[in-house]
C-alpha cells in the first residue's frame, strides 16, 4: 500500500482540465472514442508512444518492501500503443545547449495489469538536470523512438513533500482499516492510496 499526500501544483506533468462538453457532445465523443478503438486508430501504430501518454514528475518516496526505489526521484512514464512488453526505456536529459549530460540504463518494459501499455522508470532527483530537457526513449522491436517529456525547470529550487507518518492497519479480514499521519504545516491538497 502507498499513501501519497502531495501538492498538485508542483506536478510538471499537470494538464488544465477541459470544460464539461453539453450533453450531446459527450454523446459524441464518445462514439468517436469508439470508433477510434475498433479501427485502432489512437494516434500511434502498434509499438509507438501515445501522444500525450507522456509525463515527468518528482516523486519523494519512503522506505518500502515493494520494489520501488526510494528516495527523491524524478518519475518518468508513457504508454505504448498495443502493450508495452518487448520493449526497453531509458531517460536522457540535455542541457540548454543541447548537449547530453545524462542517460539512464535501460529497463524493461512490462507493462501493469491495469494498464499493460504503460512503460517507465525514475531516476534520482538533481537540480543539476532541471533547466535543460528530458526525454525517453524507448526501443521495442517495431522501432527506436524519442518522446519529449515535460519541463521540470519549475521545480529547481523545490523540496519534496515531505512523508506520511504513523501508517496503521487495524481490523482484520477483507475490510481493514488505515489510517496515517499528514505532516504538519505541509501545503497538501490530496491523498491518493494506492
Amino acid at each position: 500500500m502507498f499513501v501519497i499526500a502531495r501538492n498538485t501544483a508542483s506536478r510538471s506533468d499537470r494538464r488544465p482540465k477541459p470544460a464539461r462538453a453539453a450533453p450531446h457532445r459527450s454523446v459524441l465523443a464518445a462514439a468517436m472514442l469508439v470508433n477510434m478503438a475498433l479501427s485502432g486508430a489512437a494516434g500511434a501504430a502498434t509499438g509507438e508512444p501515445v501522444p500525450g501518454s507522456e509525463g515527468l514528475w518528482r516523486d519523494f518516496r519512503g522506505a518500502n518492501n515493494v520494489g520501488i526505489a526510494p528516495g527523491d526521484r524524478l518519475t518518468y512514464r508513457l504508454n505504448i500503443e498495443g502493450g508495452s512488453a518487448g520493449g526497453t526505456i531509458t531517460s536522457e536529459y540535455r542541457n540548454v545547449e543541447g548537449n547530453l549530460i545524462f542517460a539512464s540504463s535501460g529497463l524493461t518494459c512490462g507493462g501493469t495489469t491495469i494498464n499493460p501499455a504503460q512503460c517507465g522508470g525514475s531516476v534520482a532527483f538533481s537540480p543539476n538536470r532541471t533547466a535543460g530537457t528530458w526525454s525517453a526513449v524507448v526501443v521495442n522491436p517495431t522501432g527506436t523512438y524519442a518522446v519529449s517529456l515535460p519541463s521540470v525547470a519549475a521545480l529547481a529550487g523545490s523540496t519534496p513533500m515531505p512523508l506520511v507518518t504513523d501508517v496503521r492497519i487495524s481490523g482484520a479480514g477483507a475490510t481493514p482499516t488505515f489510517t496515517w499521519s499528514l505532516p504538519s504545516g505541509a501545503p497538501i491538497d490530496e491523498v491518493r492510496v494506492s
